[in-house]
């Protein structure tokens, strides 16, 4: 039986290409976007092509390299994935009061501008 799960480095792939205009990426902007080497990118490219999630296919322009596609199981697995993870956020923030969501984007917002000044 075929492990099903996926890992968070699983979920940056599948969003990276999700978010390509042709659903199409290089293994080495995969890796990037994921934060892993290129060994460990191929083995969870491996991972989510035996899912039927992406599939490999010859770069037009070197024959040596490949390019990743998102399928459209892919595709659908992303949509439920992230279709999930936004109900679960808007359930956990349903606890907060309209002025405490207000502060919590503040102080996100601060957060976030703190790291981008680095």
């Amino acid at each position: 039986m075929k492990d099903r799960r996926l890992v968070l480095s699983d979920l940056k792939i599948l969003t990276r290409l999700r978010l390509a205009d042709d659903l199409r990426c290089s293994p080495g902007a995969l890796a990037k976007a994921a934060w892993l080497t290129p060994g460990s990118v191929t083995n969870r490219l491996g991972h989510l092509e035996g899912l039927g999630y992406v599939r490999r296919l010859p770069a037009e322009t070197d024959r040596r390299g490949v390019i990743v596609e998102l399928t459209k199981e892919g595709r659908a697995a992303w949509d439920v994935l992230v279709g999930t993870h936004g109900r679960d956020e808007a359930e956990v923030a349903s606890v907060l009061s309209a002025r405490d969501l207000h502060r919590l984007n503040d102080l996100l917002r601060v957060l976030i501008t703190g790291f981008a000044r680095d």
